[in-house]
């Protein structure tokens, strides 16, 4: 078992990918995502989303892309090779 701090100021949920191999963890005060691997190692992604956090969270069914909607409407699609927005 694997234990380890995520960087949320006040975490509004976390979920697996489908492929087992993150977990995306995001905040409802602002607009950050975590990506871990199981053993910690991360990647994030902040995006100005109208003020508050992430509104819904999902992923793909292949786990290659991460749905990020937004208060504001707005959807940011982050590629799992890099996490960047595309």
């Amino acid at each position: 078992m694997k234990t380890f701090p995520i960087d949320t100021l006040d975490c509004h949920d976390i979920v697996w990918s489908p492929c087992g191999a993150f977990i995306a963890a995001w905040d409802s005060l602002d607009g950050y995502v975590g990506i871990y691997r199981p053993d910690g190692r991360k990647k994030e992604f902040r995006s100005d989303m109208g003020g508050l956090g992430a509104k819904h969270v999902k992923w793909s069914p292949t786990s290659q892309f991460l749905a990020v909607v937004g208060w504001d409407g707005k959807v940011s699609l982050l590629f799992n090779i890099s996490f960047d927005a595309k």
